[in-house]
Parts: C-alpha cells; sequence; structure tokens
C-alpha cells in the first residue's frame, strides 16, 4: 500500500504516528484511496525582497503546525498502482517498491508491468501532464530507480530464452532515452550473461548421472529398509531446507503456487 501527497505517492508504513488521523476514503482516477488528515510542522512562504510587511504576518506568526490531505492507495488499476511508483522529490520508497515486485505476479506479468512502466516515463517526458517540468523529471527518475530494483532483486523476471523479450525491451528503451547509462550498462550486462550460460562450455557442464554412479561404485550400497530412520528423515529435512533457501517471497503467494 502507498500514500501521495497529491499527486506524488510516498510509502505508507503500518506504525502510522500519532499525528495522523483518518478522514475517509475516496475514489478517483480508477483508484480507491483511504485519505488521512497529518499534521506537519508549518513552514512560512518565501517572501521576496519588494514584498511589505503586512499585518498578515502577524496573523500566521503563531503558525507552528499546519494539516495536510494524504491518501494511501487501497485499491486500484494495474496502470495506477506502476503509476505509484514515481514520486516529487525523486527518491524510490522502498516499502512500496518492495511490496508491489513481490506482489504484482498475482495479478499481471513481468511483460504487462514493464510496458506500463516504460509508457508511464515516456509520457512524463513527451507529454506532460499537470504539474510542473521539474516534478516530472523527478519522476522520470524514481522510475529509473524502480527498473534498477527490479532488475537486481527479481533477475528471473527477465529471464525469457531464448530471445529474453523483455530485457530486448528494456535495452532498446535505454538505447533510446538512456544511452551509455548505469541502467543501460545494467541491461547489456544481463543480455550477455544470460547468452553465455544459454551456450555454456560442455566440459563445465554438471556430470550426468551415469558418472556419479561410476564413481560411487566402491561405496557401500544401503537398501531401503537398512537405512536408519533417523538419518533418512534428516537427509529428507536437509533436501527440503535446500529448496526453501531457494525460495524467493513471490514463489510463496496464493496465485503463483496455485499455478505451479
Amino acid at each position: 500500500m502507498c500514500v501521495c501527497h497529491e499527486p506524488t505517492f510516498v510509502c505508507y508504513c503500518e506504525d502510522i504516528e500519532p499525528t495522523w488521523r483518518l478522514w475517509g476514503e475516496e475514489k478517483a482516477d480508477g483508484a480507491l484511496y483511504t485519505v488521512y488528515l497529518k499534521k506537519v510542522r508549518y513552514h512560512r512562504p518565501t517572501r521576496s525582497l519588494s514584498s511589505s510587511h503586512s499585518d498578515s504576518d502577524d496573523e500566521i506568526s503563531h503558525l507552528e503546525w499546519e494539516t495536510v490531505r494524504v491518501r494511501f492507495v487501497k485499491a486500484g488499476t494495474l496502470k495506477k498502482l506502476v503509476e505509484a511508483l514515481s514520486t516529487d522529490d525523486g527518491e524510490l520508497e522502498t516499502t512500496y517498491i518492495n511490496v508491489f515486485l513481490a506482489t504484482y505476479r498475482s495479478f499481471s506479468t513481468p511483460k504487462e508491468v514493464l510496458k506500463l512502466l516504460l509508457q508511464r516515463y515516456e509520457e512524463l517526458l513527451d507529454a506532460p501532464q499537470n504539474g510542473r517540468p521539474d516534478q516530472h523529471e523527478q519522476h522520470r527518475k524514481t522510475l529509473i530507480s524502480a527498473l534498477h530494483v527490479w532488475l537486481d532483486s527479481y533477475p528471473e523476471d527477465f529471464r525469457d530464452p531464448p530471445n529474453h523479450s523483455a530485457l530486448r525491451q528494456l535495452l532498446h528503451f535505454c538505447e533510446e532515452y538512456l544511452p551509455s547509462t548505469e541502467l543501460d550498462a545494467k541491461v547489456r550486462h544481463r543480455i550477455e550473461r544470460y547468452s553465455r550460460e544459454a551456450h555454456i562450455d560442455p566440459l563445465l557442464a554438471p556430470p550426468p548421472a551415469f558418472a556419479l554412479r561410476s564413481v560411487a561404485a566402491g561405496w557401500r550400497v544401503y537398501k531401503l529398509p537398512d537405512v536408519p530412520v533417523r538419518h533418512f528423515a534428516e537427509q529428507l529435512t536437509r533436501m527440503d531446507v535446500d529448496l526453501f533457501k531457494k525460495l524467493v517471497p513471490h514463489q510463496c503467494l496464493g496465485a503463483v503456487w496455485s499455478r505451479r
């Protein structure tokens, strides 16, 4: 779940400070928001040198706090969830991006999310919507950070042999909008790595099963009834531990698990 200072989204933590007060819910632009009123320290607007002092200065000089509306995304379309990745300050909200990347497979696919994310970047670049140009620049910066986190945290989302179409799409995007950047280099490195793994030298490949049997030919062979029950259970447990260590959070989602 995430928070937005209209129209900027920031992450929502479960431990809400006492300065937060529930206001209600509202529907807007394909999303359902939970609205809170937040008490923040008041910042007096900067006045120009030419502006004269007036009685209004005395009226606001005593203010220390003000209340702002903060919207938490409770539900929304996939497009809105992708838009929520960006913020006005250009800083990626780690809580939201981690939750989103861990759960989106239950209602979407990597290709669909990548398409929407890249489209969102192009919209902010080519046809700015409501807001200032500097805000759009910060939003684009956040989306690029989200791509970095996605590539680093869930590289398997981009492994689609033999062509790795998602990576190719991202590479084309980098060539057009972000050439010679860190993201461009990271995507190229990922493509090269997957290509090398697909053409691994047979001499470096794992030995076949018959080779393992021949190596163990001199070992003592146990029949299943002869194996101590405790030892057998320990070996099965170790095998289970190795499998569970390889699990990533999104594989434990009910919707994903049922398709396995």
